[in-house]
């Protein structure tokens, strides 16, 4: 007789199991539970075999019958509020699964499977109150402390460690696209830059450091075209503005605006006569009275002061009197404005730079097939270590740089039964997971139907006078 071929995960016919493997997950994902069978043998067999493969795969028939108990640890409390709640039961089938060591070990995630952590205590990895462990039945009890060496925890958790063929493949499709990008950009130099602007946006957290540049040097030219703008704005008060178009020094920003400003100079010729009038007798009522070179400077005070006088009651007389100078001013106003916009819209987005082309790296050579890891030193850009793929420290037995492995966060449950540290990868398991009203805290994919009828299953099946759960 042939020997049944293992497939924990296989794609067609779906099992879940208490892995973190992408085909675990892709199985999780696309399982979908059958219609109803038609007797209840067929419905309770279909319910304790898919449970059954999740809730300890590698135990046989008998260990489960060994580890089932017929009654249920559950919590009820004296004074409900709220509305009732039913009790999950069914949901405290597999409870007496979690007091295994290897299960606790994997609900810690100090493993990426059962199977996993059975290997682990087989191999003296685990220690529980401070004793080595080899058996993955071990039974813990509510206060027992267990620890899993942080070399496993760190090569389970780990992304898978590449070969030395298989970095160097990967590193020169890298370093490949990189001298076609290095192509591209000396080719469509402002066509680059934009899509590099746009893969920053995408990638803020690899560009940490040269956002925040970046948002250093946006934030000075922000402030320098406010004070731009608010000097500006001061111009066009006016006073200021009727003696800029009196001396000829005024330029509209628009060009239809010249008529009107040579109207205003027109009107405001009169008024220019009458102040030099008056500056005039100032000067010469003053000059009479003066003998001396002191009261002759106060006198040039006072031709000052008369003459300033004269000029802003002229001023603001025509003011009042000219309608076009405050068309002018409101026109000059919307320009303004209009051009501080654009100037901050300007200022929020990076201007082109075509001297980036030259800053950039020259092109890289591929790496030989039979490239040694200890040797390689590489110049990539955009990796800190210089080393092949995957293997910056080659005597790891992991990624190297240590990066956490696909997938880990869709099974990222905590339990409630296990306090777990993860600095020092120590773990005390509390108590026996229990059930309350609307929850339990058994970790499991399917839903309560499914534990029941499994449940149905194992109690007709069970092994009697066992000793009670503590």
């Amino acid at each position: 007789m042939t020997r049944r071929l293992n497939v924990p995960y296989s794609l067609t016919r779906k099992r879940i199991r208490a892995s973190f493997s992408k085909y675990n997950v892709f199985n999780a994902m696309t399982w979908r539970k059958q219609r109803p069978l038609s007797t209840q043998y067929r419905q309770l067999f279909f319910a304790k075999q898919e449970s059954r493969a999740y809730h300890g795969d590698r135990l046989t028939e008998q260990q489960f019958k060994n580890h089932f108990r017929a009654e249920q640890p559950v919590r009820t409390p004296l004074e409900s509020r709220g509305p009732e709640r039913e009790i999950p039961f069914g949901l405290q089938t597999f409870v007496g699964l979690e007091r295994r060591l290897d299960f606790a070990v994997f609900r810690s995630f100090f493993a990426s499977s059962v199977r996993q952590a059975a290997f682990f205590i087989l191999k003296g990895s685990v220690m529980v109150n401070g004793v080595k462990v080899r058996s993955p039945g071990y039974i813990l009890r509510p206060g027992d402390m267990f620890s899993v060496s942080p070399q496993r925890v760190l090569f389970a958790l780990g992304r898978p460690k590449p070969s030395v063929n298989q970095s160097i493949k990967l590193t020169n499709n890298i370093i490949k696209k990189f001298n076609k990008y290095i192509d591209r950009c000396h080719a469509n130099p402002e066509k680059m830059w934009k899509k590099r602007l746009e893969n920053r946006r995408k990638h803020r957290v690899y560009n940490a450091r040269l956002e925040a540049t970046a948002g250093q040097k946006r934030e000075q030219r922000v402030q320098q075209i406010k004070q731009n703008f608010e000097t500006q704005r001061s111009e066009l008060e006016p006073t200021q503005l009727l003696k800029q178009i009196m001396l000829g020094q005024f330029v509209p920003r628009k060009p239809e605006l010249n008529s009107l400003v040579t109207e205003i100079r027109q009107q405001m010729k009169p008024a220019e006569q009458g102040s030099k009038n008056d500056v005039i007798s100032a000067t010469s009522a003053t000059s009479a009275t003066s003998a001396t070179s002191a009261n002759s400077k106060n006198s040039a005070d006072s031709v000052n002061s008369a003459t300033n006088a004269s000029n802003a009651t002229n001023a603001n007389s025509s003011t009042s009197q000219l309608p076009q100078l405050d068309r002018l001013i409101k026109s000059e106003q919307e320009v303004l404005e209009q051009q501080y916009k654009a100037d901050l819209a300007a200022a929020q987005t990076p201007v082109y730079d075509p001297e980036f082309v030259n800053r950039l790296p020259p092109k890289l050579d591929l790496l030989p097939e039979d490239a040694d890891p200890q040797s390689v030193k590489l110049n990539l850009p955009f990796s800190s270590t210089g080393k092949l793929y995957g293997l910056s420290d080659p005597a790891k037995s992991w990624f190297t740089p240590w990066s956490m492995r696909q997938f880990v966060p869709t099974f990222a449950v905590l339990p409630h039964h296990i306090e777990i540290c993860f600095e020092s990868c120590h773990a005390v398991y509390l108590r026996d997971p229990v059930a309350r009203p609307g929850h339990s805290e058994i970790i499991s994919p399917f839903s309560l139907d499914i534990h029941e009828r499994a449940y149905l299953w194992y109690i007709a099946r069970r092994r009697k006078h066992l000793p009670k759960l503590d």
